[in-house]
């Protein structure tokens, strides 16, 4: 190493060791401010860093030129104690230190205010720090600079061309020391000047590099908050728009929607285990079918209404077009075929409405047509004379399709709404006129990627299908364009009336009445009582009640009722059965006729006559009640009906009006269950099997009750079959049977308004239903939601003159109605106005 070198190295060290002390004078000075109560210098950081890094580079540069010289060694002791100084003002500082974050507060306040108190006490330190300072820059000074850079090494030095690439202090110093006469505190100053000047230009680096970080972080901050933004905005219109969608589905399909539109499917009883699995049997059913078609059943196909030669004839017709291709026939063949219409035929109360549920419910029936489509979806709907109005028309069955088809693809209704505008103005049923929803339906099935399989039950039960054969008549025309798309099929079902055997002419077809004796047959051994018969004499017992039934499934079901009540009645032999077989007639009206006749076999007692003709007005007066109010109940089902067990067993006691309902202020739950158990046996003993009490548990989840008179209660009261509704409103013995009743027709209704009076008393609407209930109905001359939908019902028969005509008996009705507090303060509290007066004007 050369002596340049040499003294450039100990200048390097006497450099290091000046800019410490530099350091710890500045931060004398800053710490001398804090204790003052000034601000401290923003540039304090930068001091202590600073005097560390020149004391780092110190001993690096030290140990590079080991040994090093007495002087040099001494020069490197002093700047060990000069940054021990700095170490010690820095510990100070700490501890006076308080950031104006803790200033805050009254504790924050007092805090400083110690701090500042603690460096008053510690100012004799801070002159101990100042004294060594002194005495350390003193030490320098006394050194012989020559002998660590002479004056000539350091004009040699800075002619070196490497000169211009030592950092800008060290040259200062270099060149200070070329003069004899320079000292150590002009060194500092110089120095001091220089390494202001530096960190003046790195506090400028820095700020402009910060600010520009700043300004970029702020711009990616910026950019990141509007992006969240606009993805946020997007987020909450796409759910106002989901919200809106849903809402204007839901709105569409409630203005489809009708309170009977199950009512019917649900009140047809499945079908007797171990029944109609011959349906899905292909060589059964070709079989069955062959002999349905054979000419010993010629007579058979003659339609009920006429038995003129044309009609035979044409029923021949028919016959011989299906035996020429049996094949077709078959359900089964016809689900997988590109056929689209199927004909279910049959007697009266064959189990075509059962077979038809079976079909539609079944999953063979859909693996079936998978192999025709495979996408399809199951549509049905079941008309219903005797029920409402919408169940025996066409615009029901409409409404019910278009239901079902836009409940199972919501996204359908936006299409619609975008194509049919008019539709988002629909509200109910009564703002469509079957035109629009024929359109819409069609318009739907052809926009929908599925394809459909539509069971249609009871074609003849429907008010204005009586023309099928006429394509351009308003309902008609309805079958014929559903026939016309490519994407559906249809499985129908009818009686066998000439209507409809001159529409299905050419069509695949099934009559059941010609194929159920299996059925049948399974049924009567297992629900006749025959345990005390021979094998023999129970095979011929069966065998002859299979023949007389002639497929008519209800006219088997009455038969062996009547013979198991001989049987406990201890008539045993097989000729007495034989013989009781053989007296019942086998056309059904004739059997009606021959059971009203015979209702008082068990005791001879014409009352029973009286009895069972009070049970048949009261359920006929009921259905006609029950078609003014489904019309404004929103909570209509088959648990609103006023043909209730219950309801039924209040209404016929052997009471006045004014006792039944003066009573049934009081009645307990136990009175109830012993009326119930009455009307129960009463109905099973005169009605003889014309009368069923079926239990449904349909819109139960509304009602909240006593749990001890939920079954009477969602028990139903009706007829065993529509036949037998006809037969007692068509013939002249249904008519006079219903004449028989003591009650008028005004009594009788003011029978049942009193029954669900006191109904009302023991079930009311859940809490869940009266949340999301609305007006009971805007037909009616008072608005409002009230949670007692009995007595609603009830004082909405009561206000109509049409139905009481009595205006004596309506007040004394609606007096005691509104007798009832609870419903009058609630319709107070919704409408703030007198019940009373709102009901009587």
């Amino acid at each position: 190493m050369s002596g340049a070198e040499a003294a450039l190295l100990g200048v390097d060290i006497l450099c290091n060791a000046m800019q410490i002390l530099t350091f710890a004078k500045d931060s004398i000075h800053v710490y001398r401010n804090i204790r003052d109560g000034r601000a401290p210098d923003p540039n304090l950081d930068s001091y202590l860093r600073n005097a560390k890094a020149s004391f780092d580079e110190m001993n690096q540069t030290a140990a590079q030129m080991r040994p090093l010289t007495k002087e040099q060694q001494k020069i490197v002791d002093v700047g060990k104690q000069i940054h021990d100084c700095v170490d010690e003002l820095q510990q100070q500082f700490s501890k006076l230190h308080v950031d104006d974050k803790s200033k805050r507060g009254f504790h924050g306040r007092l805090a400083a205010s110690k701090k500042s108190a603690t460096a008053l006490w510690r100012g004799k330190e801070l002159q101990g720090v100042e004294s060594n300072l002194q005495r350390h820059e003193q030490l320098l000074q006394s050194l012989l600079l020559d002998r660590v850079c002479s004056q000539s090494q350091a004009a040699e030095l800075t002619s070196l061309r490497s000169f211009q690439h030592v950092h800008g202090a060290l040259q200062v110093i270099i060149s200070r020391l070329g003069d004899s006469s320079a000292k150590v505190s002009e060194l500092l100053t110089d120095l001091s000047s220089d390494v202001s000047n530096r960190l003046v230009e790195e506090h400028a680096t820095s700020q402009k590099v910060i600010g520009d970080r700043i300004g970029s972080a702020e711009d990616s901050v910026l950019q990141s908050v509007s992006q969240s933004l606009d993805n946020l905005r997007r987020e909450l219109l796409a759910r106002e728009q989901v919200k809106s969608l849903e809402k204007q589905q839901e709105q569409l399909l409630s203005s489809l929607r009708f309170p009977e539109m199950n009512g019917r499917r649900n009140h047809i009883s499945d079908n007797y285990p171990g029944t109609f699995a011959w349906i899905f049997d292909r060589h059964t059913s070709l079989h069955l079918n062959a002999i349905s078609s054979s000419g010993s059943e010629q007579d058979d196909q003659v339609p009920e209404d006429t038995k003129s030669s044309e009609i035979g004839d044409r029923g021949s017709e028919i016959s011989a077009a299906n035996a020429k291709e049996p094949g077709f026939d078959c359900v089964s063949c016809w689900l997988e075929s590109d056929l689209n219409l199927f004909w279910i035929s049959g007697k009266p109360a064959s189990g075509k409405s059962s077979l038809m549920k079976f079909l539609a419910s079944n999953d063979l029936t859909m693996g079936q047509l998978k192999a025709w489509r495979t996408d399809i979806q199951i549509l049905t709907h079941f008309f219903w004379k005797p029920g409402q109005l919408l169940q025996q028309t066409v615009k029901g069955m409409v409404l019910s399709l278009l239901h079902q088809v836009l409940t199972a693809m919501p996204s359908l209704c936006q299409k619609l709404y975008t194509t049919q505008p008019s539709t988002k103005h629909k509200a109910s049923h009564s703002d469509w006129s079957l035109h629009e929803l024929t359109e819409t339906l069609v318009w739907v099935l052809e926009a929908s990627p599925e394809d459909f399989c539509i069971f249609l039950d009871g074609l003849d039960e429907a008010k204005d299908l009586g023309n099928l054969l006429h394509p351009d008549w308003t309902h008609s025309g309805v079958i014929h364009k559903l026939l016309k798309l490519k994407n559906v099929k249809i499985c129908a079902s009818s009686r066998e009336e000439h209507a409809f055997g001159s529409f299905f002419e050419d069509v695949s077809r099934l009559r059941i009445h010609l194929l159920n004796n299996p059925d049948i047959t399974l049924f009567i051994r297992e629900r006749l009582d025959i345990c005390g018969l021979g094998c023999r004499d129970r095979d011929q017992l069966i065998l002859k009640t299979v023949e007389r039934a002639q497929g008519v499934f209800l006219w088997v079901t009455l038969v062996v009722d009547r013979l198991n009540r001989a049987i406990r009645q201890g008539y045993r032999t097989m000729e007495v059965l034989q013989q009781r077989l053989e007296q019942t007639p086998s056309d059904l009206n004739t059997l009606y006729t021959d059971m009203w006749s015979r209702a008082g076999d068990d005791g001879q007692l014409p009352n029973m006559k009286v009895a069972a003709s009070l049970y048949f007005s009261l359920i006929i007066m009921a259905r006609s009640l029950n078609d003014y109010l489904s019309e404004g109940c929103y909570f209509w089902s088959s648990s609103t009906y006023v043909y209730s067990l219950l309801t039924m067993a209040i209404a016929t006691q052997d009471e006045s009006l004014e006792t039944i309902l003066r009573t049934g202020r009081m009645v307990a739950v136990e009175d109830l269950l012993s009326m119930c158990s009455r009307v129960e046996n009463e109905i099973q003993l005169v009605c003889h099997g014309l009368i069923e009490i079926k239990s449904t548990w349909e819109g139960d989840s509304i009602f909240d009750g006593d749990e001890r008179l939920r079954t009477q209660n969602f028990s139903m009261v009706d007829f065993i079959h529509r036949s037998a509704f006809d037969f007692l409103v068509d013939t002249e013995l249904g008519r006079e049977c219903l004449n028989l009743c003591i009650l008028s027709q005004s009594e009788q209704t003011s029978r049942l308004v009193a029954a669900h009076i006191i109904r009302a008393r023991f079930f009311h609407l859940s809490e869940f239903a009266r949340n999301g209930s609305r007006p009971i109905g805007l037909r009616y001359p008072y608005h409002g939601t009230v949670c007692d939908l009995y007595l609603s019902m009830a004082i909405a028969l009561s206000i109509n003159n049409l139905i009481l005509t009595e205006e004596s008996v309506r007040d004394g009705l609606l007096d005691v109605e509104i007798g009832n507090m609870f419903f009058y303060l609630r319709f107070k509290e919704i409408t703030g106005q007198n019940p009373l007066k709102c009901f009587k004007a």
